[in-house]
């Protein structure tokens, strides 16, 4: 069973050239030309891959048999010499590997994951049991066609130098305010798979960040309805929207989650670039921030001895 979250983040050093980062598949397999583009990526900013002894392996829809899976994941997490670990794809896959990976260790160093989409089940995993800051952001498949923006900000964050604040590009206030919490969230798909399970996210006094792709407006607003009848929005401190690519009219999404949130009487922001579309800016999970739903910015606290 999931443990609670510590009390104190543990927030990852920054990476420097020649470190050592993991590479891995706990999902869907990859495209292989994409996957060797964003290799060469990680390697432009001077960081050597490791990729996982069963990385390129397949099974279906899945990056191979489930302990395969787990077994990479589980020996990167707790290997001392990798200082991050960046997922190859998303997919499905990751709700499977929760089990498997339970005895792991993590009471040493935390090490950035870096990831979206099914990768959501892993940064609340890792939240929730160790403690760890995450990165929500670009993976080694989708940096091979990153725009220069994202994959700009993806590394002033891995190495210490991104601005605390990020401005929301196309910002809305959807519903008026300032809230300070710790930032989660990811996929709400994948969040709502975690329902009812012990890996089930805790919300509390949090900074919500939902983004999805490809579902229809009936079908957020069904995920929507779940959740709070699961009770996640109980003292809930925001939302932040991401891109909902694919999923129908923004003017439609937007008045549903007005409309389904407005009664929580909280800050409701939208327009970040993060999530399935381009621009994908990395937003780190775990970390306290304010929201100014108003000037539509997020700022972070990073501690003073441990960040930009």
């Amino acid at each position: 069973m999931a443990k609670n979250a510590p009390t104190i983040a543990k927030l990852p050093p920054t990476l420097v050239p020649g470190d050592r980062i993991a590479v891995v598949a706990p999902a869907g397999p990859f495209n292989r030309e994409k996957f060797d583009a964003g290799l060469a990526v990680l390697r432009g900013w001077g960081l050597e891959p490791v990729l996982g002894s069963h990385t390129a392996a397949r099974k279906g829809y899945l990056a191979g048999e489930d302990g395969e899976r787990a077994g990479d994941l589980r020996a990167f997490l707790t290997d001392p010499s990798l200082k991050a670990i960046i997922a190859a794809r998303g997919g499905y896959g990751c709700l499977r590997l929760l089990p498997l990976i339970d005895a792991a260790v993590l009471d040493g160093p935390a090490k950035w994951l870096v990831g979206f989409s099914d990768i959501t089940t892993l940064h609340h995993y890792l939240s929730q049991r160790a403690g760890w800051v995450t990165l929500h952001g670009p993976m080694v498949t989708t940096l091979a066609t990153a725009d220069g923006g994202s994959r700009r900000h993806l590394w002033s964050i891995l190495s210490g130098a991104a601005n605390r604040t990020l401005h929301f590009s196309l910002g809305e206030a959807l519903l008026p305010g300032v809230a300070e919490g710790v930032v989660t969230g990811g996929n709400l798909t994948t969040l709502c798979h975690l329902l009812a399970t012990p890996y089930q996210p805790k919300l509390a006094d949090r900074l919500l960040f939902l983004e999805d792709v490809g579902e229809a407006p009936y079908r957020i607003d069904r995920m929507l309805t779940q959740m709070a009848l699961a009770g996640c929005f109980e003292k809930l401190a925001g939302v932040v929207l991401g891109q909902f690519t694919g999923c129908g009219a923004w003017e439609e999404i937007r008045d549903l989650f007005r409309e389904r949130l407005a009664p929580l009487g909280i800050p409701l922001a939208a327009g970040i670039s993060a999530g399935h579309g381009s621009p994908n800016l990395a937003l780190p999970f775990g970390l306290a921030a304010t929201l100014d739903s108003d000037r539509h910015a997020l700022t972070y606290h990073y501690p003073k001895d441990n960040g930009p």
